[in-house]
């Protein structure tokens, strides 16, 4: 059985997971825990066992890791991945290399690799430029340009913005965690983003107007990708677009109103092929492009 499946962990500033895909990048095995953050040395610790745990279970060794990270990478070397407590960098691939020295291993960025996954087997894969938009505990987004991806620390989500004389970073309004922020500034007390979407499919009036804020400042950011790179189509992922409904048609339509005296294409937003599991799918074309 060896070389049959492929091994893929998706470090996400919420979940770890590790699961064994195959040929065709269908789950086969999954395990799941809280990703452990400020320390890498047991985020690594946890990654190792999962891998080995998972391994016997399917009775296969381990020849290609596919890594995606929520941070930036340069040619597999892990640097600042803040939503997981790693300040300046830390050699996830040395270990794995050392752990397992009979594996091929590739590390990328989580955005990066799933806006790969998603032009080549995804949801725009019919199309040459497109960008892979992720709403989660932080902002990540991946750039391909006619079929190629753009390997660069595209994070997006640090981009600085003002906001009612505050200069923060753009993923601190717009995240999950940065919709309490956001909600706390106009008023309203919520204990995360859920709560949130509860109140205005109640058409709670603060939390009403707090979703218009929040639609305002991410049109923001997709007009601004939009006068950029002007690309054929969004994918969106992450745990905030579970409330999609609420949100993305008025989200589409305001983008559209912030670029539309320049002769630019239509932003089309639209939600990813692979959603919740983007980030262990991308992880596994990542393993897959190095058989």
């Amino acid at each position: 059985m060896d070389n049959k499946y492929f091994f893929a962990i998706d470090c996400g500033g919420t979940n770890l997971r590790v699961a064994v895909l195959d040929n065709n990048l269908n789950i086969v095995k999954m395990e799941v825990i809280k990703s452990i953050t400020d320390n890498p040395t047991l985020l690594y610790k946890n990654i190792k066992e999962l891998l080995i745990s998972i391994s016997k279970e399917v009775n296969n060794e381990v020849h290609y890791i596919g890594v995606s990270i929520c941070g930036v990478v340069t040619n597999n070397q892990v640097g600042r991945c803040a939503n997981i407590g790693i300040e300046k960098s830390f050699d996830f691939y040395s270990k794995l290399k050392k752990d397992f020295p009979f594996a091929k291993i590739r590390i990328a960025n989580d955005a990066n690799a799933t806006a790969l996954a998603e032009a080549s087997i995804g949801t725009n894969k019919d199309v040459s430029n497109s960008i892979f938009v992720t709403i989660s505990t932080g902002i990540g987004a991946g750039l391909v340009l006619n079929g190629k991806l753009v390997e660069t620390p595209f994070e997006y989500g640090r981009t600085l913005i003002q906001y009612k004389g505050k200069e923060d970073e753009l993923e601190h309004f717009i995240s999950g965690g940065g919709i309490v922020s956001l909600s706390k500034i106009n008023g309203l007390k919520i204990k995360n983003a859920q709560e949130f979407f509860s109140l205005v499919e109640k058409n709670d009036k603060n939390a009403l107007k707090v979703l218009s804020e929040w639609i305002n400042l991410a049109s923001m950011m997709f007009a601004n990708m939009q006068l950029l790179y002007n690309v054929d189509r969004y994918a969106l992922s992450g745990g905030v677009m579970k409330s999609s409904k609420f949100f993305l048609k008025d989200l589409e339509i305001k983008a559209n109103e912030k670029i539309e005296k320049w002769n630019l294409k239509k932003i089309k937003l639209v939600k990813s092929k692979f959603n919740q599991d983007a980030g262990l799918i991308s992880a596994g074309v990542l393993a897959l492009s190095m058989k």
